[in-house]
């Protein structure tokens, strides 16, 4: 029996949220990976533990003296005892990595891009083209009811979390209502994360530029679009492999006949 339209839009939007949470993880080790590559440590921040909480000390940097790496060595994690008190004191620091050059962040930022979307266009296309291909059959054979715009209405209906964070983000752009939003909004593009990371650069929903508005909703209507283009694709029976495959067998059979 064929899934409700809204029970369709609920496992695309389960799928989504998969999709999202691997992006992330792909997004947070193409970052680790090219920090470890192209920063160096330059520095340390000092903190000090007390009552269960971290109190920063200050900033060192190794350029200023040259024994404050090993006294990070010295201090990293130590303990020593207050001479008044007799009160344990735990010292802890944070590494200070050097900027990463320009053109590698451009590099970072393509290749996390280019998989994140293409990690989440993908497991959306394979479920909404297998949503298509069995509607193909139960219309052939079960004497189902043909609707072309199911994917697209499906994507709709997915799309509505992000269709109500852009709103929220409008009025609080507009009004006070929720100032900080627009650290919040990024979650809701995780996919689109650099992208939607450059264009709001801080919290405040006052600051968001008003291009970014019709952005965020070009990039919330890729859901729809790529739902829709696979529902119709599984719903012709046809992939992309064999319409590339075919394309090339024809490109050559034209090439033979000349």
């Amino acid at each position: 029996m064929q899934k409700s339209i809204s029970a369709f839009g609920g496992l695309l939007l389960l799928r989504a949220a998969i999709a999202s949470l691997l992006a992330m993880i792909v997004y947070m080790s193409v970052a680790f990976v090219f920090t470890s590559i192209g920063t160096r440590e330059i520095g340390f921040t000092a903190y000090r533990e007390e009552n269960g909480t971290l109190v920063r000390l200050d900033d060192y940097y190794f350029d200023d003296l040259d024994e404050l790496q090993a006294k990070a060595q010295e201090i990293q994690n130590s303990k020593t005892v207050d001479e008044e008190t007799g009160k344990e004191i735990v010292y802890k620091t944070q590494s200070i990595r050097s900027e990463m050059p320009r053109w590698m962040k451009v590099v970072s930022f393509i290749i996390a891009e280019v998989c994140m979307i293409g990690m989440y266009t993908s497991m959306l296309y394979v479920t909404a083209w297998e949503d298509g291909n069995k509607s193909r059959t139960q219309v052939r054979h079960e004497n189902g009811k043909e609707d072309p715009l199911r994917g697209l209405k499906a994507g709709l209906i997915a799309s509505i979390p992000c269709a109500i964070a852009w709103l929220v983000l409008l009025l609080s752009r507009c009004f006070p209502l929720l100032p900080n939003f627009g650290g919040t909004v990024k979650w809701f593009f995780i996919p689109y994360f650099p992208i939607v990371a450059s264009a709001i650069p801080t919290a405040a929903a006052a600051d968001v530029a008003w291009w970014v508005f019709p952005m965020l909703l070009a990039l919330a209507a890729v859901k729809p679009l790529t739902c829709h283009f696979a529902y119709r694709m599984g719903y012709a029976d046809r992939t992309l492999k064999a319409i590339l495959l075919y394309k090339g067998d024809e490109k050559a059979a034209r090439k033979k006949r000349k």
